[in-house]
């Protein structure tokens, strides 16, 4: 019974519902923007990742403009 339930299991070939995205921000600052991301994709989901990487003269911020989004990870770095 087990070996069956292993091989159903491996055969579903079932999707990851992580979504990560690394912003870039093209100017508008938007979090809700497609192109403020480097996938072209928005965070928005429990799965979500979103990448905030900034380096020594340069931070980064987004306006979330009275919306609500959500993700399951929020990582912050600088390089």
């Amino acid at each position: 019974m087990w070996l069956s339930t292993v091989a159903v299991c491996t055969s579903l070939n079932l999707q990851s519902s992580v979504h990560a995205e690394t912003w870039v921000n093209n100017g508008t600052y938007l979090w809700g923007e497609a192109t403020n991301w480097q996938e072209g994709t928005v965070p928005n989901a429990p799965g979500a990742v979103a990448t905030f990487i900034g380096n020594n003269w340069q931070g980064y911020y987004s306006y979330l403009n009275g919306q609500q989004f959500t993700v399951g990870e929020l990582n912050i770095s600088g390089s």
